[in-house]
């Protein structure tokens, strides 16, 4: 009976000293989605799955060596820093495993955390509690925080690079000195050193612009200024630009350009004083007819043809000559400094396109009788081509120009002449006897004429 308890004993307190050696487990203390955190959009840290789509980033925070992570999703994993172990997971996983020498593994199931699955291009921060015997929870690492202006800004600390996009940073390492760089868009860099011994350090970083401050003003005050060729004012122009070299330019039409280069270095100011504008020697020869056509430079009419024009800026321009009743010529002007550029040209006449009315008239002797048979032709014109002749009531219909003027013949009778108009009345006198033999005479005269014509047309072919 004594041996059985000595022996018990004994067993107990092996066990009792055995325990610390057997194997521990992990706990998870938080995992969140990190928004703010752009590192799985970034080209230099994306990874793909074998269909080409994009993974999900979890950045696992553990104080421990020899960290391995699986799940069956996972696409590939790199320690990163002390502490710190990143691994790329494919689209909708649900589950990650976490090894470490000397405890037991920890599968953490994302639908606990309130993430039915991870996402694409989505950065997470899994925090992992590892039990220790004799010292507290993460011994020998500490939180450096930084409050970083302006808000976009990134921070190197070793191989770790944080973005930002609200101002604020926060690293987990290993306590001792590290060296950290910040760096922003059209800001200078600060670099620096921290010492961590186990308490949180807290940082503000104040990036300064590098920017550089250039102010520009002209004599001319009417002048405008070009920075490269783009328009920031007229007289005058201040503001901030990035390191390099500009072109900055005054222009006025009628005078001569003024032209410098500058050269900004980070943080510098710079003053840039343009003396009063040299009125130009350059001028425009317009020699165009019709005299009198309206010369446009760049939509601004300047005068009329012919002319020279002296007030004309050096450069190209748009010169349009234009006359009512005519084609517009639309054309290039390449002005030179103390030079004359020279158009000259005419006008090509449009063509007028002229409406016809429909026209219906009567034609009566006078005696009141219907006049039938009556021709009727346009003076001036081919009988063939516009000519009619009246119906059996003395009517006659056709299509005319305003302005025309119709001319009726009927044997026996004096040629009348008339304005075409619709619903015009025509009365034909009868001649005397006299006249009509004449007309008789006149008519033979002409067709003998006529048929001499056509004879001699006939050889001809």
């Amino acid at each position: 009976m004594r041996r059985f308890t000595i022996q018990s004993l004994l067993v107990a307190f092996m066990l009792l000293f055995a325990l610390p050696l057997s194997a521990q487990e992990l706990t998870v203390k938080s995992f969140v989605l990190v928004p703010d955190d752009a590192t799985a959009k970034d080209e230099k840290y994306q990874r793909t799955d074998n269909n080409g789509n994009f993974a999900g980033l979890v950045k696992v925070i553990i104080p421990r060596e020899g960290v391995e992570l699986d799940g069956g999703m996972v696409l590939d994993q790199r320690k990163w820093a002390m502490g710190e172990y990143w691994v790329w997971m494919a689209d909708g996983a649900t589950k990650l495993t976490v090894r470490a020498p000397g405890y037991q593994a920890l599968e953490v199931n994302f639908r606990n955390y309130d993430f039915q699955m991870l996402h694409s291009k989505n950065t997470y921060k899994l925090v992992i509690t590892v039990p220790t015997v004799g010292m507290s929870q993460d011994e020998g690492m500490s939180y450096l925080a930084m409050t970083i202006e302006p808000k976009t800004a990134t921070l190197k600390v070793g191989n770790i690079e944080r973005t930002t996009t609200n101002g604020e940073i926060t690293v987990f390492l290993p306590n001792g000195t590290h060296n950290y760089v910040v760096t922003a868009p059209d800001c200078s860099p600060q670099e620096g050193s921290v010492t961590l011994d186990g308490s949180k350090k807290q940082l503000n970083i104040r990036l300064n612009s590098s920017l550089a401050r250039m102010d520009v003003s002209c004599a001319t005050t009417t002048a405008k200024i070009y920075i490269d060729d783009t328009y920031r004012g007229t007289g005058s122009w201040s503001g901030e630009l990035p390191v390099g070299y500009y072109k900055v330019e005054a222009r006025l039409d009628g005078y001569r350009s003024y032209k410098e280069t500058v050269d900004l270095s980070s943080s510098s100011y710079r003053s840039v004083s343009i003396p009063a504008l040299e009125v130009s020697a350059c001028a425009l020869n317009v020699n165009y007819s019709p005299i009198d056509s309206d010369v446009y430079v760049d939509g601004s009419k300047v005068g009329t043809t012919p002319d020279i024009f002296r007030n004309i800026g050096v450069g190209s321009h748009k010169v349009e000559i234009r006359k009512d009743g005519y084609t517009t010529a639309s054309l290039n002007a390449m002005v030179r400094d103390n030079e004359t550029a020279e158009l000259s040209g005419s006008l090509t006449q449009s063509a007028v396109t002229v409406q016809k009315m429909k026209v219906r008239g009567h034609v009566k002797t006078e005696d009141g009788e219907d006049a039938i048979g009556v021709s009727v032709f346009v003076k001036n014109e081919n009988v063939h081509q516009s000519g009619t002749i009246t119906d059996l009531e003395g009517y006659f219909q056709g299509e005319y120009k305003s302005g025309d003027i119709l001319v009726f013949r009927y044997i026996g009778y004096k040629p009348q002449e008339a304005p075409a108009k619709d619903g015009m009345e025509v009365i034909m006198h009868e001649l005397s006897e006299i006249e009509f033999k004449a007309e008789i005479k006149a008519a033979k005269v002409q067709m003998k004429a006529q048929r001499k014509a056509e004879k001699e047309a006939s050889k001809r072919k």
